[in-house]
């Protein structure tokens, strides 16, 4: 009989072990976006639907950080801010700068780029190390017009420059290269930009950080953000077929790398694994 209790104890505590794992599992499913900065919810049929279900977030107070942040940045005080986070180790996106390498070399060490969406400047501090040493380098970065008012009067400098709008910026940069680094998922008609890209003629397009999923057809979500310190909101947001997006550029650029993005972020869409990290890095070359 001590034989059989020691050995229902041990079936005993193997069974509560194995039920906490499980339990600790659902639990982990269930709040894994709670513990997350970021996460993905919904699907929605429109983009209209979607703004419904959204939340906004504080606009003024997020630009505010990031001023704060790009000031300091400008005076030495952290190497690079990026959605107004101040990072005061290097960090390099090396892919990203072996194809920037790659376009000055066969543009006699020139660079004129467009960087869509790019803040005050955030992948141009981060890789300025690098930057520099290309000796005709031009940045243009497109944003909002409060953003742009700001960085033309405190950091705009004879690499770096500030527009509203991309026919603008084509017309007076005459830039070769385009990037369209974690944008693309936030614009309304992003095909649309797709088709405007093409028809001015960059020679290269840089489309980096973009969620990319084995599927006929787009995922239009809303991407919730929770950083306590920096801001918190909900917008709409684009998860995009990976085969639908390449056919939009294919009949015009050749793709001559593919890689993945260092991105992750949690997720509750239907199809989706909770924890989604397929996000990549597009590199397009202009057709001979």
């Amino acid at each position: 009989m001590i034989k059989f209790a020691r050995f229902d104890y041990l079936i005993a505590v193997v069974n509560y072990f194995l039920m906490m794992n499980i339990l600790k599992r659902i639990a982990r499913k269930f709040s894994y976006q709670h513990q997350q900065d970021t996460f993905w919810k919904g699907n929605y049929a429109t983009w209209q639907e979607a703004m419904q279900y959204a939340q906004g977030y504080d606009a003024q107070a997020s630009f505010e950080q990031i001023k704060t942040a790009a000031l300091k940045v400008k005076n030495g005080e952290a190497i690079f801010e990026r959605d107004g986070k101040l990072f005061h180790q290097a960090e390099y996106n090396w892919l990203l700068l072996t194809h920037l390498q790659k376009i000055a070399l066969a543009s006699a060490n020139s660079l004129n780029l467009i960087d869509f969406g790019g803040a005050l400047g955030s992948t141009y501090f981060q890789h300025l190390t690098f930057l520099k040493e290309i000796a005709h380098l031009r940045w243009n970065i497109i944003e909002q017009p409060h953003f742009v008012a700001f960085g033309k009067e405190n950091l705009s400098s004879p690499n770096l420059y500030f527009y509203e709008n991309l026919a603008t910026c084509f017309k007076e940069s005459k830039a070769s290269t385009i990037l369209l680094s974690g944008l693309l998922s936030y614009v309304v008609e992003p095909y649309r930009l797709l088709e405007e890209i093409q028809s001015l003629g960059f020679n290269y397009v840089i489309i980096e950080r973009t969620p990319l999923i084995a599927s006929t057809s787009d995922i239009l979500t809303i991407q919730y953000v929770n950083h306590t310190n920096l801001y918190q909101g909900s917008y709409p947001a684009w998860i995009f077929s990976e085969g639908k997006l390449k056919k939009a550029l294919e009949s015009t650029y050749d793709l001559q790398g593919e890689y993945a993005s260092f991105d992750t972020i949690s997720a509750q869409v239907k199809g989706l694994p909770s924890h989604f990290n397929q996000f990549k890095m597009l590199f397009w070359e202009k057709k001979k």
